[in-house]
């Protein structure tokens, strides 16, 4: 919650306190794999859906990493 960021100044904590508090969870294996499948046609790559399994398996937290 935004009331536990101490080292923010109170104004910036209290825009924080305005909006939506969400909890955010890593994607599943079948999101990670049809992000890759989505990059892989945006970028014209012909990449197996063995090769994007392996991928989606081994990276499951930073998305930005895939």
């Amino acid at each position: 919650p935004p009331k536990q960021l101490v080292t923010l100044e109170d104004r910036l904590r209290n825009r924080f306190e305005w909006g939506l508090t969400t909890d955010v969870q890593p994607p599943e294996l079948e999101t990670r794999i049809a992000i890759l499948r989505k990059k892989a046609v945006q970028e014209q790559l012909n990449a197996p859906p063995e090769v994007l399994e392996f991928i989606a398996s081994r990276i499951s937290r930073n998305i930005r990493e895939l």
